[in-house]
């Protein structure tokens, strides 16, 4: 007698599209942990107002209601199965080791979904400064002089950008890594209160100060009310740690101010705070994104927002997307499918990324590109790799040093 078992609803629903995007991907990694455990649900912007909104996931496929044998649901969703896993694996490793890496000084993450990116941040620049320990700052201070002269050995790792080390020289939170606050953005309340547990596990220490699970109801956002500072609904270790829940299409919160007792020379230029001489970052050193471009209505007009956050020459905006590949016969398949999918997951996965990017270097004043890569031949060039600047010359003017500059 053939064996028979039940797959649990969501993963029923779910597992029948071969790539991993939007909503799908959040379900998908619960049961698949092995393969997607560095991924990260991020494409949930959905202000869709002349586009048919997607309907929630866990309607949008009929389950059958009898138990299905198990050979027929291995024959059945075998190559969704093994496309799913790959993909998750692939763009996994490119998050943690590409993205995460190389956040540094004041960072946004746009579109944070249920915070899968959280857990690889590195967070010990962020709590060193609610901390008085001689000791371990000391320690912090010997590895990063390890860290400088191991990029300087010969054969060694050079530092990215002659222009940055002359004008930062080694200020703490000018290299990889070096995180001194950070903010996640997501239009979602209900991925929100997900990020919200995920950021209490990621930083250590916040387990003592946040309560396991929160006690009221996520706010809902009203645009109308909030503008473009958006609804902090996390604001931990003098607003170093926040989760915001806003409209990235309307605009971004600035960067937190820092408390009074930092001196001047320990945070960025800017305006000053509550007159205390103490000066506030307006814009951020790393602005991160996965997975976003694909499911914004105006992904032109959200370009155009992280461009207008970030800090011009040294700063960076770091995308992970996907769309149009490489290979024709890839795209046919996803321009015969997009519509249906975009019902499905809210996800324009046809979406030309490569082209809206050149088209917002060319439109976006002092907006570079630095690089744009097709990296994981598995994925036939459908996933890019992108990293912007802002060139303050092109823009007239100089702006500010970067967060960070004066630490030593």
């Amino acid at each position: 007698m053939a064996s028979r078992f039940r797959l649990p609803r969501q993963l029923t629903a779910h597992l029948r599209c071969p790539r991993i995007c939007s909503y799908s991907n959040s379900y998908f990694n619960s049961y698949s942990n092995s393969y997607s455990r560095n991924f990260t649900l991020s494409a949930t912007l959905q202000t869709l107002k002349q586009e048919q909104p997607p309907r929630p996931f866990s309607r949008s496929t009929k389950i059958p209601n009898e138990p299905q044998p198990l050979d027929y649901l291995v024959k059945e969703l075998k190559w969704p199965l093994f496309g799913a896993g790959i993909s998750a694996l692939a763009i996994g490793l490119y998050i943690s080791l590409e993205i995460a890496r190389e956040a540094r000084g004041h960072v946004l993450e746009v579109a944070v979904g249920t915070g899968r990116n959280l857990a690889h941040y590195t967070w010990d620049e962020v709590i060193s400064q609610s901390q008085d320990e001689t000791e371990a700052r000391a320690a912090r201070e010997r590895e990063r002089l390890v860290r400088l002269l191991d990029q300087h050995r010969p054969g060694g790792p050079a530092l990215r950008g002659q222009q940055h080390q002359q004008q930062h020289g080694h200020a703490i939170g000018s290299l990889p890594g070096e995180v001194l606050s950070f903010t996640g953005v997501d239009v979602s309340a209900d991925m929100m209160a997900v990020a919200r547990d995920r950021i209490r596990s990621a930083v250590p220490g916040l387990d003592r100060l946040m309560r396991r699970r929160r006690i009221e109801e996520m706010p809902r956002l009203r645009v109308d009310e909030v503008a473009d500072r958006g609804l902090p609904v996390v604001e931990v270790l003098d607003g170093r740690v926040r989760l915001v829940l806003g409209d990235a299409l309307r605009g971004l919160p600035p960067p937190p101010a820092p408390p009074a007792p930092l001196l001047r020379s320990e945070v960025g230029d800017g305006v000053t705070a509550g007159g205390r001489g103490v000066e506030a970052p307006t814009k951020y050193d790393t602005i991160i994104q996965t997975f976003g471009l694909c499911s914004v209505a105006d992904p032109a007009r959200l370009l155009a927002n992280m461009a207008g956050m970030v800090q011009p020459d040294t700063g960076r905006v770091l995308l992970v997307e996907h769309g149009r590949g490489s290979s024709n016969w890839v795209n046919k398949g996803l321009d015969e499918t997009a519509d249906k999918h975009f019902r499905k997951f809210g996800c324009w996965w046809n979406r030309d990324i490569e082209k809206l990017v050149l088209d917002a270097v060319e439109d976006i004043p002092g907006l570079e590109l630095v690089r744009l890569e097709r990296p994981l031949w598995l994925q036939a060039g459908t996933t890019l790799l992108i990293e912007l600047k802002v060139n303050s010359q092109a823009l007239g003017y100089v702006d500010h040093k970067p967060a960070g500059s004066g630490r030593r």
